[in-house]
Order: C-alpha cells, then sequence, then structure tokens
C-alpha cells in the first residue's frame, strides 16, 4: 500500500467531514434534485430508516412504485402507512386532492409495497429475488442502501459464514443485483431507457484496502470494524466499475454514490452515552438523513445521468450529485475483476448468471 497517498486520503476525507456543510451549502434541496420516475418500480433496500427512508419517501412523492425492501415485514408496513399518510397531508396542505388509481388525471398515490429481503441472508436475497422474477413486474431502477457499520465490536459473521461488513453490504447486493439484473436490462431494453443500479457507498472507500489473501480479514490483528467497513465500501464502487463493463450502458447504467458523512442509525451499535456524545458533537458537521439521500436520489431519477457519464461505474457521485473520481484503488481493472470473481464464488452464483466483461 502507498502509505503516504493513504495518508493524504485520510486527510481529505477529515477535512471533507469538517467542511461538508459549508462547502454544500448551495447543492439544491433533496426535492429539487433529479427528474421524474413516475410509474417507473424502484426497489430500495434497507428503507425504514435514514437515508434509505428518505430515498425512499422521495421517490414515493414522485409517484414511483417503491417497493421497501427490509428486513422486518411489520416495520416496512408501518413505514408504507406512514408514507402514503404523508402524501394525503402534503397534498391537502397544498390543496391538491390526491386519489388512489392511476386512471384518474387528478394526482394519485403512488403504489407502495413491502417484501422481506435481509441482504445478510443468502437464502433471503434468494427468495427475494425469486419471488420477484416469478412476477411479470419491470424493474427501472435498484437502490442498493442496506448496510452497517458496527463500531468498536469483535469481528461478527452473516448466517453464511462471511464477515459481516463485507456480507451485508457487499455480498448481499451483489447476489441480488445479478439476480434481478435479468429483469433490470429487459427493462431498459423494452423501454429504450437505461435501468439503474445505485449503490450507496461512501468516501470512506479512500481509506479501504482489500487483501487478497484474507478478504473477510480472518487473521487481521487487529481487527478493526473501520477498516472492514471501508474494506466493504471499496468493494462496492469496484462492483459498479465491474458490473457496467460487463453490461452495456444502453441497458442499465451501475453507479455508486457517496451520501455524505451523514447522521444515522448506524450509530445504534455504540453504547448509549456514546451515542449522544456523537450526536451532540457531531449535529454541527453531518448532513441530516434528507441531504444525504440527494445524490441517491440523483442517480436514480435524473434523466441525464447517462450523458453526463458515458463511463458507466466509473462514475462515482459525490454528496452534492456532482460526479468525482473514485479513490485510486477503486480504478484498479484486475482487482475490480478479482472482487468480482471472488464475490461470485463466495455467493454460489449460478453461472447462467455471471458475465464477462464486454470487449
Amino acid at each position: 500500500m502507498d502509505y503516504l497517498r493513504y495518508l493524504g486520503d485520510v486527510g481529505a476525507v477529515g477535512v471533507e467531514l469538517l467542511t461538508q456543510r459549508y462547502m454544500m451549502r448551495h447543492t439544491l434541496p433533496l426535492q429539487s434534485i433529479g427528474g421524474c420516475v413516475r410509474g417507473k418500480t424502484i426497489v430500495v433496500t434497507g428503507p425504514t430508516s435514514g437515508i434509505g427512508l428518505q430515498t425512499a419517501s422521495e421517490l414515493a412523492r414522485r409517484g414511483a412504485h417503491v417497493v421497501l425492501a427490509c428486513r422486518n415485514r411489520a416495520k416496512g408496513e408501518a413505514l408504507k402507512s406512514l408514507l402514503l399518510q404523508t402524501l394525503i397531508d402534503e397534498a391537502a396542505e397544498n390543496k391538491v386532492e390526491v386519489v388512489e388509481g392511476q386512471a384518474s388525471p387528478r394526482p394519485s398515490l403512488p403504489k407502495i409495497d413491502v417484501m422481506e429481503l435481509d441482504v445478510a441472508d443468502l437464502a433471503s436475497v434468494r427468495a427475494f429475488a425469486t419471488s420477484w422474477l416469478r412476477g411479470n413486474r419491470p424493474l427501472h431502477a435498484l437502490v442498493c442502501n442496506a448496510g452497517i457499520l458496527s463500531f468498536g465490536r469483535a469481528r461478527e459473521e452473516t448466517t453464511d459464514g462471511f464477515e459481516s461488513h463485507m456480507g451485508t453490504n457487499h455480498l448481499g447486493h451483489f447476489l441480488l443485483t445479478l439476480m434481478l439484473l435479468p429483469r433490470l436490462r429487459e427493462t431498459g431494453r423494452a423501454e429504450k431507457t437505461p435501468a439503474r443500479v445505485v449503490h450507496v457507498a461512501s468516501n470512506m472507500h479512500y481509506l479501504g484496502h482489500v487483501d487478497c489473501a484474507d478478504p473477510e480479514l480472518k487473521n487481521a490483528f487487529p481487527f478493526t470494524t473501520v477498516r472492514a467497513y471501508c474494506q466493504s465500501k471499496l468493494a462496492q464502487v469496484l462492483f459498479a466499475w465491474e458490473l457496467q463493463r460487463r453490461v452495456p450502458a444502453s441497458e442499465c447504467l451501475a453507479v455508486s454514490v457517496h451520501p455524505g458523512e451523514v447522521m444515522t442509525d448506524v450509530i445504534r451499535t455504540l453504547p448509549g452515552p456514546l451515542q449522544h456524545a456523537y450526536r451532540f458533537l457531531l449535529k454541527a458537521v453531518l448532513l441530516s438523513p434528507q441531504q444525504g439521500a440527494r445524490s441517491s436520489v440523483y442517480a436514480t431519477s435524473a434523466e441525464d445521468l447517462g450523458e453526463i457519464t458515458s463511463q458507466g461505474g466509473n462514475y462515482y457521485l459525490h454528496a452534492d450529485a456532482t460526479p468525482r473520481q473514485p479513490s485510486v484503488v477503486a480504478r484498479d481493472n484486475e482487482l475490480a475483476a478479482w472482487m468480482w470473481d471472488w464475490s461470485a464464488e463466495r455467493v454460489g452464483l449460478e453461472p447462467k448468471l455471471n458475465l464477462s466483461r464486454r470487449q
């Protein structure tokens, strides 16, 4: 590893954390970011809190058919009811009558569905994707938002025996994406507008490093959850890059986004007093979840996304919804290909779902 470059990246991430609110003071509000998604079907993982909640809410507000893919179905149903009531209340404030159904010329309530999905459990991922493909529904976008950051814990594993950050943040979404990809590509071809796969990554990927001899950090000493988190976010950016190398951009765009440093529920793993201290000390510098949803909403909805970049997965969207270069490591072609092959082997990807690089 180039330690001078690494130290430079550490400094850059730190400076951004302290200055992001000031630097993005002129960024458009969430409601003004991106474009129209009315009638489009969009799956959002991890939608019950934080950035995922704000992303799902805004897409529903714009008339998308939003599928809340969440671990806890009861929480998902409660969120669905809350979202629908919120939209009715907003319409009432604006003196707009909202009715259900698409036939009415008046504004209609968006369709919101709830489906159970735990990306930390490959059996759950397969069940979700199989159920989706069994139906005749289009899929315009997949927002891979679910994730964890287990501050200060010892190394933990998912149900399938993966290091928890790599398994939840990357491997579950890797399998989900490739199982749903045929439907995404089919929708893109049918509507002559590319579908989208949006990975909610992080600038912490700049601090990530993949040890190809021990990618699940079984022998890492000392093991730290921050190291595991950074590596998993790097894996997401590498996946977006490599996915676009294997799928025509005319059918599906693969992008990774940085939401900013956001006050979210990832701190729920901290002890109570530390959670309060974290919120108090960093409230002045962290973005709100609504502000953090700007990049994912833009990547999901902007009509000019394909025009802004012809490089597809090379495209890394910053929190202010502008393109930035990902880290040098995240642009390593050989590492991206290795990560794809390793991920496919670890999740037991069916050969028919695997893809070769396009020439």
